[in-house]
Parts: C-alpha cells; sequence; structure tokens
C-alpha cells in the first residue's frame, strides 16, 4: 500500500501530483489519460466498479469531467479535485 502513501503516484487528491493512478507502472495507460478521453458512460462504469461509487454519483463525477475537460485537459489530482 505505499503507492497510496507515494502523493507523486497521484493516488491522493490530497497533493497536487500527476493523474498517474497505476499499481503496475508498466502499463501504458495512466488516469490522466483515461479521465481526459474516454466517453461519460466509461468514466461512470469505471467509477461504479473500481471505486465503488453509486451510479448517481458515478454519473455525477463522468459528468463534471466531461464538461470541466471540455474546457481545459484534467492533468492533475490538483485539477481532478477542483473539478469534483
Amino acid at each position: 500500500m505505499d503507492h497510496f502513501k507515494d502523493g507523486s503516484r497521484g493516488f491522493s487528491v490530497h497533493d497536487d501530483a500527476v493523474l498517474d493512478m497505476r499499481f503496475d507502472t508498466t502499463q501504458a495507460i495512466t488516469a490522466e489519460q483515461l479521465i481526459n478521453t474516454e466517453s461519460m458512460e466509461s468514466l461512470s462504469s469505471i467509477f461504479q466498479r473500481y471505486a465503488d461509487f453509486t451510479p448517481v454519483k458515478a454519473n455525477e463525477l463522468a459528468i463534471a469531467i466531461v464538461k470541466s475537460r471540455k474546457e481545459k485537459p484534467i492533468h492533475t489530482t490538483g485539477n481532478l479535485r477542483d473539478v469534483l
């Protein structure tokens, strides 16, 4: 669980770090890429499956992200925190 303590990995919104969030850093896709490219439906599904949000809350978060990223990309945990 050290990855949660390491603010540079992007698992916590308490630090302003790159949105990485990969448990396996050899995987190509980061949370930043997902947040900025996935559809609202896909983001909602991800939040329900992996973050255990209710469908209503997951949709609310996904809508906020898609709306915000139209204005500017979300690159850091601080950006994501501000959106949410």
